[in-house]
């Protein structure tokens, strides 16, 4: 539905969704006109927000709203804080059990910079002749889908020759896209040229990488779509298929990620 229709459908106790989407939007320099249209995935859910919102005051809602910001960044602070955090889920929950501190940076650093631990992780530890041998294994994969498919009764000539159609054109993404490990690497350093974080302020670097991935996911909406972007980092253990983007794809091989990346807890401080 558009931004118009959206308001009027769903007015959640005066709530100006127009002026929200263009507040979000402006800090990447981007402009929404009221007949844009926007995909709206719940309509029962924001059904039952009216009725949820008039009940209570904005003083309610805003200790809510804040209650749920400070839980999700206790994460990022220091051991008190951590440690109250996890007295209340203890009331809470039942649970104890919380990552050790260093175990926690790690995740971080390798969830919101990919592709700089990825370049790192693959020099370190990932041979060249397992990406090739994978390469190899999808190829065989597709030759044996491809011979299945005339064995089916059920499925006619024209969805036959879709399907083979689909499966040849699979996109392969093993083990790391190959321009992480160039020397002169302008892509790899753009991706980073506006990020500068300090060794002193851990909060604050979380907060600034917080900014810029969501401008950069915001960017997005007027850009043309890369089918060629690499869903999943370098140093990720995993295999997928993604039916969206036809990609599948085999990450590194590595039994114990944290225990092969001694390159990364020796380097970083925070985690040191």
């Amino acid at each position: 539905m558009t931004l118009t229709e959206l308001q009027e459908s769903f007015n959640l106790n005066g709530f100006n969704w127009t002026r929200f989407v263009r507040g979000v939007l402006s800090s990447v320099a981007v402009k929404v006109q009221l007949e844009e249209e926007v995909v709206v995935y719940s309509s029962p859910y924001l059904d039952k927000m009216n009725k949820v919102l008039s009940k209570h005051t904005v003083r309610t809602i805003q200790n809510y709203l804040t209650w749920q910001v400070v839980m999700e960044r206790v994460s990022s602070l220091s051991r008190r804080f951590k440690d109250a955090r996890a007295h209340y889920r203890k009331a809470l929950y039942g649970t104890t059990v919380e990552d050790a501190r260093w175990r926690d940076c790690v995740r971080y650093v390798q969830g919101s910079m990919e592709n700089a631990v990825g370049a790192l992780y693959v020099r370190e530890t990932f041979a060249g002749e397992s990406k090739r041998m994978v390469s190899d294994l999808i190829s065989k994969i597709q030759e044996a889908y491809v011979e299945t498919l005339e064995e089916l009764s059920w499925m006619d000539d024209q969805s036959k020759e879709k399907a083979r159609e689909k499966a040849m054109a699979i996109k392969e993404h093993i083990g790391y896209p190959d321009h992480i490990l160039e020397e002169s690497n302008l892509k790899l350093d753009q991706e980073y040229a506006h990020l500068n974080f300090s060794e002193e302020n851990y909060f604050e670097n979380i907060l600034e990488n917080l900014q810029a991935e969501a401008h950069k996911s915001l960017k997005k909406l007027r850009e043309p779509v890369n089918p060629d972007m690499w869903i999943i980092g370098a140093a990720v253990v995993n295999a997928f298929y993604s039916p969206n983007r036809n990609q599948i794809g085999k990450m590194t091989t590595a039994t114990t990620l944290y225990s092969e990346m001694p390159f990364l807890k020796a380097s970083n401080p925070i985690i040191q």
